[in-house]
């Protein structure tokens, strides 16, 4: 059970509790990846928990437009998305056969 930081407070940060999920989710996973802690101290050892510190301080916010975000990260990153008319799902297929 969560008792710190209170559901209360982090709904007057984030005003879903769908977008609380998905915020703490997405930061909990970069902190598994990397070393990038945003607050000095933390009460929770946990990734998830200190995720929710990170919201409840204010230095993680939701992304005031997610789009404009999105197209910033493929940009950045120049990914080439696939497309599933181009790749034939059974390839795999083709490689066992030989």
């Amino acid at each position: 059970m969560i008792l710190k930081p209170s559901i209360d407070d982090l709904l007057d940060r984030v005003h879903s509790k769908y977008s609380l999920v998905i915020l703490s989710s997405k930061r909990a996973h970069e902190l598994a990846k990397s070393d990038e802690l945003l607050l000095s101290e933390y009460h929770s050892v946990k990734n998830v928990g200190r995720a929710l510190e990170e919201i409840e301080s204010g230095e993680l916010i939701v992304s005031p437009d997610p789009e404009a975000k999105r197209e910033q990260l493929l940009s950045k990153e120049k990914l080439d998305l696939p497309t599933l008319a181009t790749k034939n799902p059974f390839d795999f297929l083709k490689s066992e056969d030989k």
